[in-house]
């Protein structure tokens, strides 16, 4: 069964990682060999398809974007906030794949160069996917958007969601979690 939004809510959000990563690790197999536009294609196309009845998206998979990869926005038949209301941004930066040519920097400075568009902007729910090189970059970028959250108060949840550069359809590669009010 799809998942669709209804509050935006933290607890909506872990389901939403849970079940998005449940869907990227059945298809293990078609995406194993996938370029960072097909992962982005994707992340856009499950959270349209998450998208609350009386909402509206804009960055739709197949149309131009403003500001975020994709926004969800609260129209006249949503019932939970006032229309108008940014109910979900979300940024997907896959930063850049270690190797001689690229140092690990360049794909870190990527990601939070995205985060800051969603740290600065009110919305009820925000998610950043990124992809990082390993462990202890996913711990480095984990720590930075902890930081960019708190130092903008934001209070807003985020849901993470990596797929390592090493992607090879191992469950452990698709991580994600959740920053949520204190």
């Amino acid at each position: 069964m799809p998942f669709k939004f209804k509050t935006y809510s933290p607890e909506e959000l872990e389901t939403c990682g849970r079940l998005l990563r449940e869907n990227l690790l059945e298809n293990a197999a078609d995406n194993a060999t996938w370029k960072t536009p097909a992962w982005t294609l994707a992340v856009k196309s499950w959270f349209h398809g998450a998208l609350a009845d009386g909402a509206e998206c804009y960055g739709q998979p197949y149309t131009s974007e403003y500001k975020f990869d994709q926004c969800h926005t609260a129209t006249e038949g949503f019932t939970f906030a006032k229309p108008g209301t940014l109910l979900l941004v979300l940024e997907s930066e896959w930063g850049a794949e270690l190797n001689r040519w690229q140092p690990i920097e360049k794909g870190r400075d990527l990601i939070m160069e995205d985060a800051q568009k969603i740290a600065c902007e009110r919305a009820v729910a925000k998610v950043m996917v990124f992809g990082s090189n390993g462990t202890e970059d996913q711990n480095w970028i984990l720590q930075r958007l902890s930081e960019l959250r708190n130092a903008n108060s934001d209070g807003a949840p985020w849901l993470w969601f990596d797929v390592s550069w090493k992607y090879s359809g191992l469950d452990h590669q698709i991580r994600y979690g959740l920053f949520a009010a204190t």
